[in-house]
């Protein structure tokens, strides 16, 4: 902390993503950063597009209106009516690069960008699973030659590991680990 910015070193936190900081109070060591907390909420867009999500196959025209509310309120239209920027199907050109495998599926791709630095796009990577595509692309657009694109994609990342704690409390003897970790 340069005494030249300004910056209090009380209440300065940078500039993290700014959902799910704790910016009232104090945490450890008189920090005010990023809290780590489980978030049990789901906002009514998630819900409209895992909604879309279960009735893809089934009701597409159903399917289709909810991904449109969601993407109309994010353009500032009304989400009840059509609009100017409505997908024509699921399966429509989304705003992302042509060969993102995001690129002709409204329905994750809406789900990606609304939930945007909310945490929430890992666990649809692990359950849609989706880990290598997701590796793959970030190898494209993170540079070439860059020691970060060098991601070895394992289906074992889709499994999360049972917490020591757990072990520790767990009379079971047949308790094992998930594989691979």
């Amino acid at each position: 902390m340069d005494p030249s910015t300004g910056n209090d070193p009380q209440t300065f936190y940078g500039w993290p993503v700014r959902k799910y900081n704790y910016l009232d109070g104090h945490l450890a060591n008189d920090t005010r950063n990023v809290a780590g907390y489980n978030i049990y909420f789901i906002r009514l867009p998630e819900l409209y597009l895992l909604y879309a999500y279960l009735l893809k196959d089934t009701d597409a025209a159903t399917a289709l209106e909810y991904v449109n509310k969601v993407h109309r309120r994010a353009w500032g239209y009304d989400p009840d009516s059509p609009s100017a920027v409505d997908y024509q199907t699921l399966a429509d050109r989304t705003k992302t690069a042509s060969d993102d495998h995001l690129a002709n599926d409204p329905i994750l791709y809406e789900m990606w960008a609304e939930m945007f630095g909310e945490m929430r796009w890992w666990e649809y990577v692990r359950h849609f699973r989706l880990g290598r595509q997701e590796a793959d692309w970030y190898k494209t657009v993170s540079g070439p030659g860059a020691a970060k694109t060098n991601i070895v994609w394992k289906d074992r990342n889709y499994a999360m590991p049972i917490p020591t704690k757990e072990f520790e409390s767990n009379p079971n003897p047949d308790m094992v680990q998930t594989p691979g970790y």
